[in-house]
């Protein structure tokens, strides 16, 4: 089963030929292709080329890293034409962009019926709906992303999820426990209190214990992201230490 691989945005500056020779060499198998470089939903003929150049190279469209937010009126079918061009199982979006502390019951409601309103779109096309795990969002904490999915209550809807190394371990154990029966995507990447990336290597303990807690029975996607120096050249050290640290996924007897 493959479930490893690299998010495109990691390599803004390069083109999408080289993001997909980069993830090849590094024995990765998916990629997660962003909307606002490499496959913007507003050029289609390029999000085929994109999807066909994938296929070519033996590799999987994990899913469409859109730039949609709830609550800005936006045109959610071009980003849906363009992720069911892409083939992408899964499309990426934000939950707004305020916090959880600081949104109005009104302006929660709203964007909970904007959400059930894609998530239905999407099924229609057989295409999940995965909110972004990220501060200034309605999912900003275990709290509030996953009372957002008892909220929306749609089958294809779930979350991806990334630690916060500001917090302490057990604030991200604690957070992956609560909203893990939600978790398809988990962006993969190891930084310092002080938001320096470092190598995955170096966190590779930490992230042993973030896998033995990922959910039983979900085919999950572990996605890097989030290189140091943005350097390809590290893409394939990076790939080791993540086949590495995913043995703490399949040792917990999760993965089958």
């Amino acid at each position: 089963m493959v479930n490893k691989g690299l998010v495109s945005v990691t390599f803004r500056k390069v083109e999408a030929e080289e993001v997909v020779r980069l993830a090849k060499q590094a024995g990765l198998g998916l990629i997660e292709w962003g909307s606002d470089v490499h496959a913007p939903e507003t050029d289609l003929q390029r999000v085929e080329y994109i999807r066909r150049i994938t296929e070519e190279s033996k590799l999987s469209v994990s899913s469409y890293g859109t730039y949609y937010k709830l609550g800005k009126g936006q045109d959610f079918k071009a980003y849906l034409y363009a992720a069911e061009i892409l083939k992408a199982p899964i499309m990426r979006i934000w939950a707004g962009e305020k916090s959880s502390s600081v949104v109005t019951e009104k302006e929660r409601a709203d964007m909970v019926a904007e959400a059930k309103n894609i998530c239905r779109m999407a099924a229609q096309k057989g295409i999940r709906v995965d909110f972004e795990y990220h501060p200034n969002t309605l999912t900003d904490n275990k709290e509030s992303a996953a009372l957002l999915m008892q909220e929306i209550q749609e089958r294809n809807c779930g979350l991806y999820w990334q630690p916060d190394f500001k917090k302490t371990l057990e604030e991200n154990l604690a957070a992956i426990r609560m909203v893990a029966p939600f978790i398809d995507i988990v962006h993969v990447f190891f930084w310092d209190q002080d938001a320096r990336r470092r190598h995955l290597a170096e966190g590779q303990t930490i992230w042993k214990k973030f896998m033995r807690e990922m959910p039983k029975a979900r085919n999950i996607a572990f996605l890097l992201e989030f290189l140091p120096q943005d350097n390809g050249v590290y893409l394939p050290y990076e790939a080791g230490a993540l086949r590495n640290i995913e043995e703490a996924y399949h040792e917990s007897g999760i993965c089958k």
